[in-house]
């Protein structure tokens, strides 16, 4: 994994701490990290799969992921057991895992640029692979206005690379 995507997840691990001042009131258990983390790896478990499968590199690119947040045993066996339930779990929904996000940010300039650094997390893990499925383009798409993104953030982190976009896998 490149340093600048390590130097990423670190700052995600860093920003999703218990202190982060930006994220809000809204809490789903006593840890405020997992809190946060739940629903992202939610999110991300069901984007995985989105296209039928999950791909190897996806795999790899979330055990990258869980190891730059440093999750301890306990979390990183929660984190496993959300992404592959979310994968598997036709009634998750991703669109409302994305707003679930959005609830817990407030509206900072913080928190806008955590929304951003999720976003680009999704697209990093959807890339993992080389390519981009015609089902994880159309969710690349509609999931920024769920969490509290501008629609045009698509365009700027995807539309004007070389990526294979509708290719399939």
């Amino acid at each position: 994994m490149s340093s600048i995507i390590g130097d990423i997840f670190r700052g995600v691990g860093e920003l999703i701490g218990g202190a982060a001042d930006f994220v809000g009131d809204l809490v789903f258990g006593e840890d405020r990290r997992m809190d946060i983390l739940i629903p992202i790896v939610a999110m991300l478990g069901k984007a995985a799969k989105c296209d039928g499968q999950v791909s190897k590199q996806e795999i790899t690119y979330m055990d990258s992921l869980f190891e730059a947040w440093e999750l301890d045993s306990t979390q990183r066996k929660r984190c496993i057991d959300v992404f592959n339930n979310a994968k598997n779990d036709k009634s998750v929904d991703i669109f409302y895992c994305a707003r679930k996000i959005n609830s817990c940010l407030n509206k900072t300039k913080e928190a806008l640029e955590f929304r951003k650094t999720i976003y680009m997390i999704l697209c990093e893990m959807m890339l993992a692979d080389g390519q981009i499925s015609p089902e994880e383009d159309k969710i690349l798409r509609s999931i920024p206005k769920h969490l509290g993104l501008p629609n045009k953030i698509y365009f700027d982190f995807l539309g004007y690379s070389d990526i294979a976009i509708g290719m399939g896998k």
